[in-house]
C-alpha cells in the first residue's frame, strides 16, 4: 500500500524541520519540553 505524500514528507526529527527556530532551536520552548519529556497538548497556528 502506498503512503500518502504528507506522511512521506512529514519530518521525523527536529533537525528535519525548516524554520521555527524560535520554537525548536537550542534552548527554545518546544525543544526544552521535548528534551525534558514534559511536552503537553498544544494548538499551533500560523498567520501571514
Amino acid at each position: 500500500m502506498d503512503k500518502p505524500l504528507a506522511e512521506l514528507l512529514r519530518p521525523k526529527t527536529l533537525q528535519e524541520f525548516v524554520g521555527q527556530e524560535h520554537l525548536i532551536g537550542t534552548g527554545k520552548p518546544i525543544r526544552r519540553m521535548i528534551e525534558n519529556a514534559s511536552l503537553s497538548s498544544m494548538i499551533l497556528w500560523g498567520a501571514n
